[in-house]
């Protein structure tokens, strides 16, 4: 397992987990014994065993793992003329070898087609130097399962030679590859009772950032839908959290170190919990990490994050769970050596994730965690917030995984050149304001979560390769609507931020009966000029199009400082009367806009333009919005918009394109000539011709 960026000391990520759960249990103490007074209640840790998973039938039950067979792999994998694996080295390339023969010795082979060596040039260390993954497959019994696939990964190089010392890496990871190579045995074995495929990949290259198992995953090996679930197992040799200075902890929890096994990832994923709970019970093992156990039940789920090879998978929507014992005093030191492991700790720890492999194997697809279908490119990378400098603007994008307290978006856009200084949204707000923020989803029937679901709910940053661009990604659990999304943004000189979002709704019934989403964008202004938003539009029937003045006037019954503008040929959206939420689903009869555009008049003598690539449909439409929420205490409206979807489809991704102008004002005719350039280019452009739909 790579070191987290920024380093930070061995143990103090699970330490500050354990104390935040410490301090949860002391104050859950004090209340328990000031409820009753007299009586004290303890509390105390215990493995709770859910309904609904059968243990697995006397057939298909592993015979006892081998803790020798298991123990002499890490031996192999950990010895001295290995020279600790780097990536890129002899040492490496001699460790995937031996791992091939072992697969070869059990007759397993590589997945269909491909071959058993996955080569891939080291990024960052020359054209010379090449790591490699190995594969194996092992072909599902059950034929209407046999194409879903579990991925069983681990990563097989380590850190090699630092100041003339070795790092063997027994822990790190021989363990997790001796483990794999011992359940592959016996699931071949027992190859009869697998439902679904297993496809084993040891990952070269994890220790240099995750690079084998981010390339399996744009590679192609296997389309990403047709896995079902992907283990990883990292460092699983040691007791929990092997640290001297967490004993008194540990003690304090009743944490059986030598009778436990961790796991991560599985937040949202009911089944999963109870498979491994009951796969763990069968194998005489103690779960930390899963939903069973009250007050641990969130500290290690962070503690791995992004740090091995099962987050490239997690990043593009499949669903994962990661095994291991965590970091030991030993960690990424020549001192993790092989004395240290727990051979028959392994054993066991191997028994329990066998038995959870042939569990979900044999599952319905209906129990399994959904195909996350939202998704960050490949070799993203996660960011709390990221800064882009392009032609004359410097933007500043944020997530909002501390939700609710801060907005997603563009936290900040300034025209260096134009209006040094001068930030485009309002700078008061301390991250409750925000540019192009997707703050509603709102149907057309009284719900709670028509109330700022989106802004609430985790939307995960991520920086793109390519140093110009950002990518907010909503999974579907993280979202009451279950709509999983994407928000994309490239900053392009001179003064240009495209957006580019998508979303796919996966439950069309949270929308019935009206079928309709209204997909809600808000941009908190900083000082303006004029508050009203000027469009190309017509004022009333039979009227000629000309440039119009939106002031988001009261007079409808629904007003509540501010009104929303729909296109020409746009029918009113229909919603309940007991709406809770008419803020923004309804709008003026006229006036109406007769081109996929807005500006507004900001101070500094800027305009802000928002261009969108589609007007209206029978399928979606763009409607254009003013709130008026800061008047007249300060010349800050909101100029906002809405992407509305009509006859909502399950597992359809809808969305669209936009272009955000920041620049000096010269003109309404420059403002229409910069709609007329963008639509051309977005015309002449491939994936104008391959449209979302």
């Amino acid at each position: 397992m790579p070191s987290p960026a920024p380093l930070r000391p061995r143990g103090s990520l699970l330490e500050d987990h354990l104390r935040r759960a410490i301090a949860l249990a002391a104050a859950r103490r004090v209340w328990e014994n000031a409820r009753v007074p007299g009586i004290r209640v303890r509390f105390v840790l215990l493995p709770l065993l859910l309904p609904g998973v059968r243990g697995l039938p006397e057939d298909a039950a592993p015979a006892p793992f081998s803790a020798e067979a298991i123990l002499e792999h890490a031996r192999r994998l950990a010895a001295e003329d290995l020279e600790g694996r780097k990536a890129g080295t002899p040492g490496e390339r001699l460790a995937a070898e031996y791992i091939a023969g072992e697969l070869d010795r059990l007759e397993i082979p590589p997945p269909p087609g491909k071959e058993r060596l996955q080569r891939f040039p080291l990024a960052g260390r020359g054209e010379s130097l090449e790591s490699r993954n190995v594969l194996g497959w092992i072909e599902g019994a059950d034929e209407s399962l046999r194409q879903s696939v579990i991925v069983l990964g681990g990563h097989l190089d380590h850190l090699g030679k630092s100041g003339g010392r070795l790092h063997p890496g027994a822990d790190d990871n021989a363990s997790g590859v001796a483990v794999i190579l011992e359940i592959a045995g016996a699931l071949k074995a027992r190859r009869d009772a697998l439902g679904r495929s297993v496809l084993l990949a040891f990952f070269g290259a994890e220790e240099a950032g995750r690079q084998g198992s981010l390339h399996f995953v744009g590679s192609g090996v296997l389309e990403r839908s047709r896995i079902a679930l992907m283990v990883n197992i990292d460092m699983i040799g040691r007791p929990l959290a092997d640290q001297q200075a967490l004993a008194p902890l540990k003690k304090l929890f009743r944490v059986d170190d030598a009778n436990g096994i961790g796991v991560t990832a599985l937040r949202g994923h009911p089944f999963l919990v109870k498979a491994i709970d009951r796969a763990a019970a069968d194998a005489g093992l103690q779960v930390f990490g899963t939903k069973s156990i009250p007050v641990l039940s969130g500290l290690i789920e962070g503690m791995a994050k992004n740090r091995s090879d099962h987050a490239p998978f997690e990043d593009v929507g499949v669903p994962v769970a990661f095994f291991g014992s965590g970091e030991s005093d030993d960690y990424h030191q020549p001192t993790d050596t092989l004395e240290k492991l727990r051979p028959a700790l392994m054993a066991r720890r191997a028994d329990a994730v066998f038995r959870t492999i042939l569990l979900v194997s044999k599952a319905s697809p209906e129990e399994l965690p959904p195909y996350r279908n939202a998704a960050a490119p490949t070799g993203a990378e996660r960011a709390d917030t990221v800064k882009i400098s392009a032609g004359d603007l410097e933007v500043v994008i944020r997530g909002n995984a501390a939700s609710p307290n801060v907005l997603s978006g563009l936290n900040s856009l300034v025209n260096v050149r134009e209006a040094p200084g001068f930030n485009a949204f309002d700078p008061d707000a301390r991250g409750a304001s925000a540019g192009i923020n997707f703050e509603h989803i709102i149907s057309g029937h009284g719900n709670r979560p028509n109330r700022f679901a989106p802004r609430r709910g985790r939307y995960d940053l991520h920086r793109l390769p390519d140093g110009a661009s950002a990518v907010l990604v909503r999974y579907r659990e993280d979202c009451s609507w279950d709509v999983s999304s994407t928000l994309r943004y490239t900053v392009k000189a001179p003064h240009y931020v495209d957006v580019d979002f998508g979303a796919t709704p996966r439950s069309r019934e949270l929308f019935a009966p009206r079928d309709h989403a209204i997909f809600f964008f808000a941009s908190y202004m900083n000082d303006v000029a004029e508050v009203p938003i000027r469009f190309r539009g017509v004022k009333g029937p039979g009227e000629e199009e000309s440039w119009i003045s939106a002031d988001a006037p009261p007079g409808h019954a629904d007003w509540k400082q501010g009104g929303t503008y729909r296109h020409v040929d746009a029918a009113p959206l229909e919603y309940d009367a007991d709406h809770d939420f008419k803020l923004n689903s309804w709008s003026y009869d006229w006036p109406r806009y007769t081109q996929p555009f807005f500006h507004g008049r900001a101070a500094r003598d800027m305009v802000y333009m928002i261009l969108f690539d589609r007007a209206h449909s029978a399928e979606d439409e763009i409607r254009f919005s003013l709130f008026k929420f800061k008047l007249p205490e300060k010349q800050r409206p909101a100029w906002d918009f809405q992407y509305v979807v009509r006859g909502v489809k399950e597992d359809r991704e809808y969305g669209f394109r936009a272009r955000l102008v920041w620049k000096r004002w010269v003109s309404e005719d420059d403002c229409l000539a910069e709609h007329a350039r963008w639509k051309a280019a977005l015309a002449e452009s491939r994936d104008a011709e391959e449209p979302r739909r």
